[in-house]
């Protein structure tokens, strides 16, 4: 890794005024399962403005480049105060309007972020993505006037990459309603939306990286190749430059006795004999013992037998069918596209073990190291076939690694060495690998020039020397491992690899035989303009009838109680998540999050009840 970009999907940390740090912290808390101590720890707070966060950044050596988009839900935060999420509840662009002021002060700050060296600006357009109480990100029910209005304020400022992660549904907050959209609406919000784009690419010529969250299902996948090349030609036609973020690999929920998924935790003979006080050879050893296995499998079905969340949690993931068919042991020759003979669900059927004993003896492997592997999203009946197609086409990159975040449920950041492993050189299911040239172009040129950085991504001479030299046929991916070694103690995944010879970054030697060298020659990487005096007319604005009618049923219903389409508490948010099935990684995280505040009030209860 030579350059990185953070700040997408909506979610960042500038510009954030002193009375918003802590809503800021709990938003990507809430997005990105990051811990609220370890960011609250972490974080200096040496800005307000987003040109001073840039600032911040500049005055750090660094090992590599880092650049940044400024986020829809901290800008909004930073305009409007505690009412910035107010259109993202139920019903909230008829009750809460954000006026064109307000719209104004956003464009203005997106400009003057520009102006600073912000690479672009991100939003979310996405149900899945909420903060700690169930709210939608700011600006995830946002007019399509505000968003143009927002990415003609990047024009004003040299222009940059509109990035955003959508559904191209989320014109209300409806899963509290019972995650039933109005099809009339939510047709018309789709049509609206892809315009908005259309317009915003043509006339203020601003680059469109768009990424899309698709769950294990085939009639999705289906849906986004087919509909994504369709508004791919349609956006191009119009004149606007847009690139699609596609997976390297599936983002997969891994278990293993310490991990926050293994509900064997909560049982209270595992806690007793195995809890975290507990010294790690005197753990394994009872975990192996036949009397407290039988325990703890006893113990897991009182809980799949109960109704609190746990027990709806256990039920779906652990013990239905469904579920483990998606969940695969770990083995030596595991390469993350696992056949079906690798999951829990046929491992049961050959074995003749219940679901929770296949689990129970697959984390008893390699010296209690053992894992299971559940993917998330984009494991499309089972294998990345889908994704290889979508990896090929041209106007696809890839991404949405996701790094940086969730990092207690899984880890993402080798996606780039998978490419390499993987993708060209080691697949043997379906078709096969992509070729070597391809899979080097997407990861260097293409992600470059997709973000608008044009002196680096390919080796020739006038080009920043960021260079990794590979052995190749020795590249590997190592298992994962389990750390408390965030800020605050707090855990996550990691994995290693093999066989990077050295990693250059603007010529000096960062790394070699995968160990630092010490040296810092990287900073901050500020916008370089590659799409300024782009587009047919930046004065150009976008005309929302949408907007307009919404604003008359605001007016209508002053001082009126409008009827709610439901409550955005995060209770009723993730029990529609779980009817429908919905996997992805933000819901997994919140799952989790409410299941361990109840492990806690177990714990303090039975503590009480031992005084």
């Amino acid at each position: 890794m030579t350059t990185c970009v953070g700040g997408n999907c909506g979610v960042g940390f500038a510009p954030c005024r002193k009375s918003m740090r802590d809503w800021t912290i709990d938003l990507c808390e809430g997005v990105e399962d990051i811990p609220h101590e370890s960011l609250a720890v972490g974080m200096p707070w040496e800005w307000e403005s987003f040109p001073e966060y840039l600032d911040a950044v500049a005055r750090r050596p660094l090992a590599l480049d880092i650049g940044f988009f400024i986020s829809h839900g901290p800008l909004r935060a930073y305009c409007m105060g505690e009412e910035c999420n107010a259109t993202d509840k139920p019903g909230g662009r008829i009750k809460a309007y954000v006026s064109d002021s307000d719209i104004e002060k956003m464009k203005r700050t997106v400009k003057e972020a520009i102006e600073a060296g912000a690479l672009g600006f991100s939003t979310n357009r996405f149900q899945g993505h909420r903060d700690t109480h169930g709210t939608l990100i700011p600006g995830t029910c946002s007019t399509d006037y505000e968003q143009a209005e927002i990415c003609k304020g990047m024009a004003e400022g040299g222009g940059g990459v509109y990035q955003m992660v959508s559904d191209m549904r989320s014109y209300d907050d409806f899963a509290p309603a019972g995650g039933k959209s109005e099809n009339s609406k939510q047709r018309r919000h789709y049509l609206s939306e892809r315009d908005v784009i259309g317009f915003t690419g043509s006339n203020y010529g601003v680059k469109v990286l768009k990424s899309s969250a698709v769950q294990n299902d085939m009639k999705d996948a289906n849906a986004m190749h087919k509909y994504g090349g369709k508004h791919i030609k349609l956006w191009q036609d119009a004149g606007t430059d847009v690139t699609f973020q596609t997976y390297v690999r599936s983002q997969a929920m891994i278990t293993n006795w310490d991990s926050r998924s293994n509900y064997f935790r909560r049982t209270k003979t595992f806690r007793g004999v195995a809890g975290d006080d507990v010294p790690r050879e005197q753990r394994m050893k009872a975990l192996r013992d036949p009397n407290i296995r039988k325990a703890i499998l006893s113990e897991m079905d009182e809980i799949a037998n109960g109704t609190t969340r746990l027990s709806k949690v256990v039920q779906q993931f652990w013990y239905g069918e469904e579920f483990m068919g998606w969940t695969y042991v770990i083995n030596d020759d595991f390469d993350f596209e696992p056949g079906p003979e690798h999951s829990v669900l046929n491992i049961s059927k050959r074995t003749g073990k219940r679901f929770v004993e296949v689990m129970y003896d697959q984390l008893n492997t390699y010296d209690g190291h053992g894992q299971l592997w559940r993917p998330m999203e984009a494991y499309y009946e089972g294998s990345y076939e889908v994704t290889k197609d979508w990896l090929m086409q041209d106007f696809v990159v890839p991404g949405i690694s996701d790094a940086g975040a969730h990092l207690a449920l899984f880890q993402d950041a080798v996606a780039s060495t998978y490419m390499l492993t993987h993708w060209a050189r080691d697949r043997k299911r379906g078709s096969g690998t992509i070729p070597i040239e391809l899979a080097v172009k997407k990861h260097t040129h293409d992600t470059a020039r997709t973000v608008g950085l044009l002196d680096r991504g390919t080796l020739e001479v006038g080009m920043k020397a960021d260079i990794n030299v590979v052995d190749y046929q020795n590249l590997k991916i190592n298992p994962y491992e389990y750390k408390n070694d965030l800020p605050a103690n707090a855990p996550r995944w990691y994995q290693t690899v093999d066989g990077y010879k050295y990693t250059f970054v603007s010529g000096v030697m960062t790394y070699k035989d995968g160990k630092h060298t010490g040296a810092l020659p990287g900073g901050l990487v500020r916008n370089q303009y590659a799409w300024k005096g782009r587009g047919r007319d930046h004065t150009a604005t976008y005309k929302d009838e949408i907007r307009e009618e919404v604003y008359q049923n605001y007016l209508d219903n002053i001082g009126k109680v409008v009827q709610d389409s439901g409550t955005s508490d995060n209770a009723k948010v993730l029990d529609m998540a779980m009817e429908g099935g919905f996997t992805g990684p933000t819901y997994s995280s919140r799952l989790l999050r409410t299941v361990d505040e109840e492990g806690k009030e177990e714990a303090q209860k039975e503590k009480q009840g031992k005084m």
